[in-house]
């Protein structure tokens, strides 16, 4: 970096110079490495530059040799031709007869040149065609191996995004299988509790329904008590008026009074019970409503 003097400046001036100066080498050196980027690329195309030309030139040496080949072919067919025609020309000296055997032997050798040149020709074009078939299937294998690649990524990728919601929808199912057993649970227990309920309210009811029976009974027997007392006073009341014959009148119509009272007084005993009878199905009624309604 050079080394700039100026006097007669403020420090102020000298530090906005300096920074100044200080920008300027730092662009310097942007732009030198800009540049060195750039020629290292340049490099690097002369170089992809030079392995087509390398490419371009084995072709065209294969190209050349094969040319060579072909020549050469044609060199021999013409030597060989050459060398027919002076045998042929010797034999035409030596012997006229014998000109249509030298004619196909000639021709035997032109068709041997030409199949020849031909064959060379075919061998040149198939390895030509053989190289550049193969340079194709290096690139067709490359480009098969980067998809190979990019299809292994994919399924990975794939496989991994299949994990992760398999493994997000057994949770969310673990999650629901425990509020489902939760609410089971909480069923069970609601269904038992009301059974409990159930059970305990029916048992009651049977209980209360042997009590009722028990004091029906009771009533009964008090009922029949009491008709068998109603039966001997009256019983007693006929043989008191058999034996008082004389105070008849009065006795009958004290018996009438007395068993009026009797019946008035059996009445309504038969009332009461018809009332507590109805009053006990009223209860059995409401318990049942009672009973059902808690259900």
């Amino acid at each position: 970096m050079p080394i700039y003097i100026v006097d007669g400046l403020s420090s102020i001036e000298k530090g906005e110079i300096l920074v100044s100066l200080l920008m300027g080498e730092m662009g310097l050196a942007a732009t030198t490495a800009a540049a060195a980027a750039a020629e290292a690329a340049a490099a690097a195309a002369a170089a992809a530059a030079a392995a087509l030309a390398a490419a371009a030139a084995a072709a065209a040496a294969a190209a050349i040799a094969a040319a060579a080949a072909i020549a050469a072919a044609a060199a021999t067919a013409a030597a060989a031709a050459a060398a027919a025609a002076e045998e042929e020309e010797e034999e035409e000296e030596e012997e006229e007869g014998e000109e249509e055997e030298e004619e196909e032997e000639e021709e035997e050798a032109a068709t041997a040149a030409a199949a020849a040149a031909e064959a060379v020709a075919a061998a040149a074009a198939a390895a030509a065609a053989a190289a550049a078939e193969e340079e194709e299937e290096e690139e067709e294998e490359e480009e098969e191996e980067e998809e190979e690649e990019e299809e292994e990524e994919e399924e990975e990728e794939e496989a991994a995004t299949a994990a992760a919601a398999a493994t997000a929808e057994a949770a969310a199912a673990a999650e629901a299988a425990a509020i489902a057993a939760a609410a089971i649970a909480a069923a069970a227990a609601a269904t038992a509790a009301a059974a409990a309920a159930a059970a305990a309210e029916e048992e009651e009811e049977e209980e209360e329904e042997e009590e009722e029976e028990e004091e029906e009974e009771e009533e009964e027997e008090e009922e029949e008590e009491e008709e068998e007392e109603e039966e001997a006073a009256t019983a007693a009341a006929a043989e008191a008026a058999a034996a008082a014959a004389a105070a008849a009148a009065a006795a009958g119509a004290a018996a009438a009074a007395i068993a009026a009272a009797a019946a008035a007084e059996e009445e309504e005993e038969e009332e009461e019970e018809e009332e507590e009878e109805e009053e006990e199905e009223e209860e059995e009624e409401e318990d049942a409503m009672i009973s059902y309604l808690m259900t």
